[in-house]
C-alpha cells in the first residue's frame, strides 16, 4: 500500500488535502519512441537541451502525451519514475539523464550507504530517488512535498521502486516557521515547470483572486523541521536539501535548533531572491543569518559554461566540489541588487568545524 492524496474543494475557494491509502498504482508502459529519444538525447554531444525541447513540443502539438514510466541512468541508480513530458524537470531527467547535473553529483558525493537525506520540496522525487539508491536499505530519505497533485506522483515513484520503498518516507507536509495549516499556491499546469508550488506569504490572500487563470491554492499541513526531526528520531542528518520557491526563509527559521546543534552536516540550498521579498526577507539576509550561526557557505558555479560541462559529463574527472566558491560574510551584508533580476543561486552550507 502507498499513500496518495485527493483534492477536495472548499467553500473558501481553496482546496483541502486529504491523504488516503490505495492498494495499487497503474501507469502506462514506456512507448517505443521514449526509449529511442532517451538513448539519442543522452548521447548527443551538443544541443541536447534544444533537441529535448523540440521533441517535447512536437509531441504535444497534436494531443497531450500521456505520462509513462522512465528510468534514470544506471550511474544514478536506474530508479523508475513517471515521466510527464510537459514538466521540464521530468523531461530533463528522462531525455538528458539527469536534472541539475552539478547538484546531482554533489548529492551522490556527500551521501554514503546508511546515510540520511532530507528533501524539502521533493517534487516528484528526483533527488529523493537519486539519494535513496545511494544510501541503500540501511539509509533514510525523508521527502516533503505539500502539493497534493505532485505528492501523488512522488508516492507513485516510490511504489515503482519496491527496493526503495523502505528507504523513502514521503510526507505531504510543508516546512515553515510554525506548525499548523498553511495555504499553498500550486504550480500552473499550463506551464512547463511543475515544481513551482509555494506557501502563500502571510500578508497575501490568494483566496481573493477571482481570475480563473490563477494557479490553484490548497490547504496543507505545515511543520517546523526541528519538531519533525525530533518526532522521526533523526540523530545525524548527512544532507538537507531545501528548494521551496522563496519559503526557504520560513523553513530555515523552523530549523534553527538543528542548525545550532550541529546535527546536520550539510545544507544544499536554492534561494529565490524575488520570492524572498514577499516573505519580508532577502538573499543577503538569509546568508547573513546563516553566517551568524557559525555556518560557512559556498556558492555553486551557476554560469552557463559550468552547467554545460556538468550536463555533458565533461567534469567527470574533477572533484564534485571543484566549482564551489566560498561566500565572503562581508559580501553577504552588502546591499542587495534588484531581486527581480537575480538568478536562483544554489549554495552549500556547512556547520562550524
Amino acid at each position: 500500500m502507498t499513500d496518495t492524496a485527493s483534492v477536495v474543494p472548499m467553500s473558501s475557494g481553496t482546496t483541502k488535502i486529504e491523504i488516503e491509502q490505495v492498494e495499487s498504482v497503474s501507469v502506462s508502459p514506456p512507448p517505443w519512441w521514449a526509449a529511442f529519444a532517451s538513448a539519442l538525447g543522452r548521447r548527443t554531444p551538443l544541443g541536447r537541451y534544444r533537441l529535448m525541447n523540440a521533441v517535447c513540443r512536437n509531441l504535444g502539438a497534436g494531443r497531450p502525451v500521456a505520462p509513462f514510466v522512465a528510468r534514470l541512468p544506471r550511474d544514478l541508480g536506474a530508479a523508475r519514475f513517471v515521466c510527464d513530458p510537459r514538466d521540464v524537470i521530468a523531461r530533463e531527467a528522462w531525455f538528458c539523464g539527469r536534472y541539475e547535473a552539478i547538484e546531482t553529483r554533489l548529492v551522490r558525493h556527500w551521501l554514503e550507504p546508511g546515510g540520511t537525506f532530507v528533501d524539502v520540496g521533493a517534487n516528484w522525487g528526483y533527488f529523493s530517488l537519486v539519494a535513496a539508491t545511494r544510501v541503500g536499505p540501511r539509509g533514510r530519505v525523508i521527502a516533503l512535498e505539500p502539493d497534493p497533485r505532485v505528492f501523488v506522483r512522488l508516492t507513485l515513484n516510490r511504489a515503482l521502486n519496491p527496493d526503495l520503498a523502505s528507504v523513502i518516507e514521503p510526507l505531504a507536509l510543508a516546512a515553515s516557521d510554525q506548525a499548523g495549516v498553511a495555504r499553498l499556491q500550486g504550480h500552473d499546469e499550463t506551464g512547463d515547470n511543475f515544481g513551482l508550488s509555494r506557501l502563500v506569504a502571510h500578508d497575501r490572500d490568494a483566496s481573493n483572486c477571482p481570475d480563473p487563470t490563477t494557479p490553484p491554492t490548497f490547504e496543507t499541513n505545515a511543520v517546523r523541521l526541528d519538531d519533525l526531526f525530533e518526532q522521526l528520531g533523526l540523530q545525524t542528518i548527512d544532507l538537507i536539501k531545501i528548494d521551496i520557491e522563496g519559503a526557504e526563509v520560513l523553513a530555515l527559521r523552523g530549523l534553527e535548533r538543528t542548525l545550532r546543534s550541529g546535527q546536520a552536516r550539510r545544507l544544499l540550498l536554492e534561494l529565490h531572491p524575488r520570492q524572498l521579498v514577499e516573505y519580508g526577507s532577502s538573499m543577503n539576509a538569509v546568508m547573513d543569518w546563516l553566517h551568524s550561526l557559525g555556518w560557512r557557505g559556498w556558492a555553486i558555479a551557476d554560469d552557463p559554461r559550468a552547467r554545460r560541462r556538468a550536463s555533458y559529463g565533461r567534469d567527470r574527472h574533477e572533484s564534485p566540489e571543484a566549482g564551489l566558491k566560498l561566500i565572503n560574510p562581508a559580501r553577504a551584508k552588502e546591499a542587495c541588487e534588484d531581486p527581480s533580476r537575480l538568478a536562483w543561486p544554489h549554495q552549500v552550507w556547512r556547520p562550524p568545524a
